[in-house]
């Protein structure tokens, strides 16, 4: 007979969003994640449209909750990045109106 799996959680949807709740479940808070994705590939959805522009909150309303994500992403970015190994680097930005 077949030993029954149990999960902490199932994490449904293996786009960056998915596959950054799995990381935080399983690396952070050792839990045992089982991860569904329908493509045969991750971040093959939306996901995969990413320009590679971190977001910044300059161009959002402060003292809203929008802001304060981003504000709280931006912070976690550069130590994540380090963390994984992910080649970045700072070039800034330049926002025009015309």
């Amino acid at each position: 007979s077949r030993a029954r799996r149990t999960w902490d959680a199932v994490v449904v949807g293996g786009g960056v969003v998915g596959c950054a709740v799995l990381r935080e479940l399983t690396v952070r808070r050792g839990w045992r994640c089982l991860l569904v994705e329908r493509q045969p590939h991750l971040v093959a959805g939306a996901s995969a449209g990413n320009t590679g522009i971190a977001c910044t909150a300059s161009d959002v309303a402060t003292g809203t909750v929008e802001h304060a994500c981003l504000s709280e992403g931006a912070r976690l970015n550069l130590p994540a990045w380090t963390e994984l190994n992910v080649p970045h680097r700072p070039t800034g930005s330049m926002y025009a109106a015309f």
